[in-house]
């Protein structure tokens, strides 16, 4: 049996409404992407210069120096394309909240065995987003179903998933669409002169999407690499696109909780090294949206305390980076019982409590309403 689906062109779309549609089979729809990809992996991809006027090819597979590579997939990108195991943001992140052998065991070139964990629903409704809004990501594959629960619709959902596609139903597909649109006309609104690089996100011609920065750290010599969902080289600015279900009002909360500061200073810090002649220029931020309500959009950036903090961040990790593959040693956590502290918030909850009630803990506090005697 086969399942409808929509190969869905931003560009040749009415309407915002996929409108190139053809039935095929999972085996069909495999082959048919083998053939493009075949066709994709002849291409060289090319490196760019600070100027963005000089380029010339370079294989992924012969990477052997730095630069800007604006046409590399985030698959082979996430397969780490350095000569040598290099450090991302996320490989850092690890390192510093857990162990160095965590992030060992996250490493695509360190650990042979490492296993990609399943994108949630809302990863990939991101991801389709950063396609839409973008113009780079894994095309969309759009299936005609309301579920996933006929034997054609997971076939041919499998068949995308293995030939890198990003199958979704198509009311998903709808609301990816309603989401970038509404990104793009809520970015349209920043005045350029006031805000410049806000308003050129996804543009075409106005910057790299999902560009590729790859450099060798002056201090220690290890490679360093980040994907910048969007980078102006000319202004010397990148932004983050991310999306959540959480208003935009609650972001400074998800940044400290999910360690973004140190983020953007590990991508500041790769940018000024490949292009030193914007240093102290680089400027970066994110631009966050929510996906239901009115999707609304927010854009900040870090406070310059923040941002000396991720840098502190930063350097620890890449020291420790560096030794770990120096030393070929990743350790873990101290075969010793530990003594912890709680963090201060929870010491400020009881004191507050303490200061805001006459008799706490005694059963007089207390109103005994079907309770024992």
């Amino acid at each position: 049996r086969a399942a409808w689906i929509w190969i869905f062109r931003p560009e040749r779309a009415q309407g915002g409404v996929p409108v190139r549609a053809s039935t095929v089979t999972p085996k069909r729809l495999r082959l048919a992407w083998q053939e493009k990809v075949s066709d994709l992996r002849a291409r060289k991809h090319r490196r760019v210069s600070a100027t963005q006027e000089e380029c010339r090819d370079l294989s992924v597979e012969r990477l052997v120096e730095p630069g800007v590579y604006p046409g590399m997939t985030a698959a082979a990108y996430h397969l780490d394309p350095c000569p040598e195991p290099s450090l991302s943001s996320g490989i850092a992140a690890t390192l510093l909240a857990e162990t160095p052998l965590a992030a060992w065991m996250q490493h695509p070139k360190l650990n042979p065995d490492r296993v990609e964990g399943e994108s949630t629903p809302d990863q990939l409704l991101g991801t389709a987003c950063h396609k839409l809004l973008l113009g780079r990501g894994r095309e969309i594959v759009v299936c005609d179903v309301d579920s996933w629960r006929s034997n054609a619709a997971k076939a041919t959902r499998d068949a995308a998933l293995e030939s890198g596609l990003l199958p979704l139903k198509r009311a998903e597909a709808e609301r990816a669409q309603e989401i970038a649109e509404a990104a793009r006309a809520q970015l349209d609104e920043f005045d350029p002169e006031k805000w410049p690089g806000v308003a050129t996100v996804g543009g075409e011609g106005q910057g790299l999407a999902e560009a590729v920065v790859i450099v060798r750290d002056p201090s220690t010599g290890i490679w360093l690499r980040i994907m910048c969902d969007w980078l102006d080289v000319e202004r010397g600015i990148f932004w983050d696109y991310k999306t959540g279900k959480g208003a935009p009002a609650g972001i400074s909360k998800q940044i400290a909780r999910m360690g973004y500061h140190f983020q953007l200073a590990f991508y500041a810090h790769v940018l000024e090294t490949a292009l030193p002649e914007l240093a102290g220029r680089i400027d970066g931020g994110w631009i966050y949206q929510q996906t239901t309500g009115a999707k609304e959009l927010r854009v900040v950036r870090p406070c310059e305390a923040d941002l000396a903090i991720g840098r502190r961040q930063v350097q620890t990790a890449i020291a420790d980076f560096a030794e770990c593959l120096r030393s070929n040693r990743w350790p873990s956590y101290r075969r010793e019982v530990e003594t912890i502290v709680l963090p201060p918030f929870a010491h400020s909850e009881w004191l507050e409590r303490e200061m805001t009630e006459e008799t706490v803990g005694s059963a007089s506090s207390w109103a005994f309403a079907g309770g024992r005697d």
